[in-house]
């Protein structure tokens, strides 16, 4: 049970609590009083976790959004009559239920949760499986969302347009992926809509931990700035690459932690004047 729970601590805190650095160094033969120690710095840990996510908010370094509450599909909840599914050999009941105040009350429930949590409410939201409608968007705006991120799939089929891709799947063309979108809702409300690269988090959640993190970094950056040198004839004045991470903690499998991933990853980024890390407000 101690070795467990120890392999679960990420390796930068070896340094920063020696004791902890001496319990993984003993190995075997723990004590009730070793186990209870590695539960105490667990939570000592834990409880620093919210306070640093409040910390970078307010110094503007991230911007933290939420998801409904409950992780409803949301647009089954608002019209159950929307859901197609081809395959079905019988049609779908006909269904007359209203939950569309379920949908409501899981949008506000989540956006609370972040406010009491953090001290601000959040403008933007990721909806449970990327999954949104003209109605869900209309929702969202209607309740002071700002921002909306969902999958490229989405944005695929909404400007019928398939994205190809080389052998890399990297974009042949990656102008409509990477570009800036807003809706304006029929009561003339805007909320803007980022669209995810579908490829990249497959990447990082499966496909990276087994390789060299530093090739790995050198990768992914190496597929942001083909994207980038493609737009450069772009009419546009600025391109957004989203990358956006599913619920699988993939973090662990790779060399402490991730740490040489992501610092390699962001210093070729910081050496790149013409690509940077930027909050929402580009929009």
């Amino acid at each position: 049970m101690a070795l467990f729970n120890l392999v679960w601590f990420d390796p930068i805190w070896k340094d920063k609590y020696p004791e902890l650095n001496k319990l993984f160094k003993k190995g075997k033969n723990y004590t009730l009083e070793d186990r209870l120690k590695i539960v105490e710095l667990n939570k000592k840990i834990m409880r620093q976790i919210i306070p640093a996510y409040k910390k970078y908010q307010d110094e503007g370094r991230i911007e933290i959004l939420t998801s409904p509450y409950n992780h409803p599909i949301l647009p089954i909840l608002i019209n159950p009559n929307d859901v197609k599914v081809p395959s079905l050999k019988h049609p779908l009941p006909e269904c007359k239920i209203d939950l569309i105040e379920d949908a409501k009350n899981q949008i506000l429930l989540g956006m609370k949760k972040i406010e009491d949590t953090f001290g601000k409410a959040p403008k933007g939201i990721w909806p449970s499986e990327h999954c949104v409608s003209q109605k869900t968007i209309e929702l969202f705006a209607d309740l002071g969302v700002e921002w909306v991120l969902t999958d490229e799939s989405v944005l695929s089929n909404s400007i019928k347009k398939q994205f190809i891709r080389d052998f890399r799947g990297c974009y042949v063309d990656p102008y409509d992926a990477c570009s800036l979108y807003s809706y304006k809702t029929r009561k003339n409300k805007k909320i803007n809509l980022l669209f995810r690269n579908s490829v990249v988090p497959n990447l990082i959640n499966f496909d990276y931990p087994s390789r060299d993190s530093i090739l790995s970094a050198n990768d992914l950056f190496g597929r942001i700035k083909t994207a980038n040198d493609k737009l450069k004839n772009s009419p546009d004045k600025r391109h957004i690459a989203t990358i956006a991470m599913d619920g699988e903690n993939s973090w662990d499998a790779y060399p402490e932690d991730g740490a040489v991933f992501l610092e390699r990853l962001y210093s070729l980024i910081e050496k790149e004047k013409n690509i940077f890390i930027g909050d929402i407000k580009i929009l």
